[in-house]
């Protein structure tokens, strides 16, 4: 299995997500219900099947922006992970 954050860890940070998209040409925020549906997501369908997982998200990200957002911020494996502010 895929080494997941627990969903918990992703909604204990008192500060909202301030890490944005573009949506045509709008700024989308990502909540804590989304971070939770992604982290979900990746537990349900991998960190292969992206498509997948943006349709668990739903709120109109794509394939592109969950992977984005994993890798950048969520991927247990990156140094430091639950010990910044965006954890």
């Amino acid at each position: 299995a895929v080494g997941i954050p627990a969903v918990d860890t992703l909604s204990s940070d008192p500060q909202p997500q301030v890490l944005t998209w573009q949506k045509r040409g709008k700024t989308v925020i990502w909540s804590d219900d989304m971070l939770r549906l992604l982290a979900e997501g990746v537990t349900l369908h991998g960190l292969r099947n992206w498509s997948l997982v943006a349709e668990h998200v739903g709120c109109g990200v794509n394939r592109s922006n969950c992977w984005r957002r994993w890798k950048n911020f969520h991927d247990p494996s990156l140094k430091g992970f639950n010990s910044g502010p965006w954890s």
